[in-house]
């Protein structure tokens, strides 16, 4: 406890344990079974008081898998005997945050929990990201009713791992605003051959709310190339850019809606809806209809694809104006429909297309 903060220093499962049975002049039998587990079934913190609650790392699966070791001392241990299980090795684990209060939750470390998920909830204050913030999960959840998700100087930063079949999913409701970077991960075995790779099940944005503004940044799909260092023996990661696709259903968001993607293609499936602009560029394929209702409606639409196209001609983006006006710019073609209301266009562009 420190300067009104509840400091978590580390949460790390480092594996490290030991069995000492010392008995010097008796006798030990039996058998026993030791269940050895890489890795925490779940982590649950609630903060019931008005501190603010800041963590560090958090590490529910062991980095090591070395067995406990086991110290016997006896005048006879003849008839003793043991063995090793695993109960939940390598499983999906979940960390479940929360905050009761109208004090703050802060992330200023490394929330390393590939293929499992992180929910934190804050019924009062903010969730906000120190400068070391970073968190590697297959599941995000991000709540906060009453206040904003992360700051303009200080954007809270995910790593989203595929689970090799429905990709990854995010989710954030906030009272203010959110701001957000987010990048399509996937942790891969050194050798693979990365040519043409795509990784599957993309990300895939389920439901963002925000009372004020939204601010996502989705960063270049990358695959994670893990490898063992020869020299040190330490496990060595290399971020290798590959194809991926985000994916993003609804988003309602009171003030603007700012949505920065790098790289690969954003679908768009549900509505997409702001009390000011929506602004998407997209530096990847494009920006695309993924299903029939999708629709963006906000007072002024910007949409640009500078590397890619906008809609297709069988699938053009669907938009609503509200009172402004839509441009749109693209390399190739830009397809929109506007098929509620009349629209003021101010520039469309379509440098190589039509």
């Amino acid at each position: 406890l420190s300067d009104n903060n509840i400091l978590v220093i580390g949460l790390t499962n480092d594996l490290t344990s030991a069995i000492n049975l010392h008995v010097p002049n008796g006798t030990v039998s039996g058998t026993f079974t030791v269940h050895r587990n890489t890795s925490w079934t779940s982590v649950d913190i609630t903060n019931n008081t008005g501190y603010n609650l800041v963590f560090n790392d958090v590490q529910p699966l062991a980095s090591n898998g070395s067995v406990p070791d086991i110290s016997v001392t006896a005048g006879d241990d003849t008839g003793l005997s043991y063995n090793f299980v695993s109960d939940n090795s390598n499983a999906p684990f979940a960390i479940r945050i929360q905050n009761n209060s109208g004090s703050d939750i802060t992330f200023d470390g490394f929330v390393n929990n590939p293929g499992g998920s992180l929910a934190a909830t804050n019924t009062g204050g903010n969730i906000l990201g120190g400068s070391g913030n970073l968190f590697l999960v297959n599941q995000l959840s991000l709540i906060a009713n009453e206040g904003s998700i992360g700051s303009s100087s200080s954007f809270l930063n995910a790593q989203m791992e595929s689970d090799n079949s429905g990709g990854a999913s995010l989710s954030a409701q906030a009272g203010g605003d959110l701001f957000l970077n987010a990048t399509l991960v996937q942790n891969i075995v050194a050798g693979t051959d990365l040519t043409g790779y795509t990784i599957p099940g993309g990300l895939n944005i389920t439901s963002i709310t925000t009372g004020g503004s939204t601010n996502l940044n989705l960063g270049l799909p990358t695959a994670l190339v893990n490898d063992v260092d020869q020299e040190t023996g330490e496990r060595a990661i290399t971020p290798t850019p590959v194809d991926g696709t985000y994916n993003l259903d609804t988003l309602t968001a009171g003030g603007d809606a700012n949505l920065n993607v790098a790289g690969a293609p954003i679908y768009l499936y549900g509505v997409l809806q702001t009390g000011g602009s929506a602004n998407i560029t997209d530096t990847g394929n494009g920006i695309f209809d993924g299903a029939d209702g999708q629709m963006v409606q906000a007072n002024d639409i910007n949409l640009s694809a500078p590397n890619g196209e906008i809609g297709t001609g069988s699938h053009p983006i669907q938009i609503d104006l509200t009172g402004g006006s839509v441009s749109a710019s693209a390399n190739r073609d830009v397809n929109l429909l506007a098929p509620l209301s009349n629209v003021l266009v101010g520039t469309i562009d379509s440098a190589q297309g039509d």
